[in-house]
This record gives C-alpha cells, sequence and structure tokens, in this order.
C-alpha cells in the first residue's frame, strides 16, 4: 500500500514537471513507476482500451497500459500514457465505466492540468500553503470529472453507470485520501440508476486480458 501511495505522490506531484524534461528523464521517471508495478502484457486489453479512448474522439496520441496492481487505480503521463491497474480493471462491468475512468484522466492532459500546477510549483509565491496546494487538486479534479461526463455524454455513453464502479471502490479497503481521486466526493452529482453489465466484457477481465499474450 505504501509503495502504491508512493508513486501517486510521484505522479500527482511529479507530473507538471514532465513538460520541462528531456525525453531521457521522462524515461527514468516512467522506469521508476514500472520497477514498482510492471505492465501486463496483454494486445488485448491494449487493443479494447484503444476503443474505448477512439469513442471518446480525442485527438492527442495516447495508449493504455494494464499494470500489475490490485489496487484500483488510473493515472496518466503528459505523454499520453495512460495506466489503469489490475484493480480497477476488475471492477469495470461495461465499457461505460471503463470510458468514464480513461475521459478523467484524459482531462488533465486536455484541460492543461499539469501546466497549472507547474506554475505554481514552480512559482508558490508566500501564500501557497499546501492547503492551497490540495484545493487546487480537489479543484482540478472536479473539472476532470465534469469534462468527462460531459464527454460521455457527447458521444452517447452513460456518464452515471461509473456511479456504481465508485461504489465498489467505497467498499474497498483503501480510505478515500488514499486515492488520486477522491471518489466519495464523485457520487453526489450521479444517478445510481440501473448497472449494465457487460457479459463479454466481463468474461475478458476473467478470462483474457488478465492471461497476457
Amino acid at each position: 500500500m505504501k509503495r502504491l501511495i508512493l508513486s501517486f505522490v510521484l505522479l500527482s506531484f511529479a507530473l507538471p514537471v514532465f513538460s520541462e524534461m528531456h525525453n531521457q528523464n521522462l524515461g527514468k521517471m516512467e522506469k521508476l513507476l514500472l520497477e514498482q508495478f510492471p505492465i501486463r502484457a496483454s494486445s488485448e486489453f491494449n487493443k479494447d482500451c484503444m476503443s474505448v479512448i477512439l469513442k471518446l474522439k480525442v485527438e492527442s496520441n495516447y495508449r493504455c497500459y494494464l499494470l500489475e496492481s490490485e489496487d484500483p487505480n488510473a493515472f496518466i503521463f503528459e505523454s499520453g500514457r495512460i495506466y489503469i491497474s489490475i484493480g480497477m480493471l476488475k471492477l469495470f462491468r461495461n465499457q461505460d465505466q471503463w470510458a468514464s475512468i480513461v475521459a478523467h484522466e484524459i482531462a488533465h492532459i486536455e484541460l492543461s492540468h499539469h501546466k497549472e500546477r507547474l506554475k505554481k510549483i514552480k512559482k508558490p509565491g508566500f501564500f501557497f500553503t499546501k492547503s492551497r496546494l490540495k484545493k487546487l487538486i480537489k479543484k482540478q479534479e472536479k473539472e476532470a470529472d465534469d469534462w468527462s461526463y460531459k464527454q460521455l455524454k457527447l458521444r452517447g455513453l452513460d456518464p452515471n453507470q461509473v456511479a456504481h464502479l465508485i461504489q465498489r471502490l467505497s467498499e474497498t479497503n483503501l480510505s478515500s485520501s488514499d486515492f488520486h481521486i477522491n471518489y466519495s466526493s464523485r457520487q453526489k452529482n450521479l444517478k445510481l440508476g440501473v448497472e449494465h453489465k457487460d457479459k463479454i466484457l466481463i468474461e475478458k477481465i476473467q478470462n483474457v486480458y488478465l492471461t497476457g499474450d
């Protein structure tokens, strides 16, 4: 658990400086991450995750990777690399939920959150305290939620399906403060209707993606 939290601290606070770094240094940062959480090779997962990204119709070159971690989470590098843990993948019941998580991560890049955070970190000012940094992060997470919700509606997907995923996340052993996203706060504006069960996706999660190539 401590290693997981460390990596999210690394990504959440080091992510903004990637635009200022040489590609070699970016490789070192990513290598550090992957030393903790190796990638699970799964061409089927990569293909289906790209299908989810294409449904969102974003222009940048985003790519998906499946991480060897049972702790449910997802995060992104400015390079466009989206990481989804095995623990998160196991909680998906349909592609709308998958798309919500992916869209939330993409939103951080589309909304230039890394640049906003970089500016504050490089020139924090006397009054930019740790509590103000937390407020900034909370604001960015809310903006990413809103962007994700609107993007899913625009593309004919159901943004409320993620409410069921959030409910499952709240039942895990992780407290909300341990998550990259404060999931408990995301339920407020979502409608908990009927959860759609995609039997094909559930079957793939159990018997295809996790078996590797």
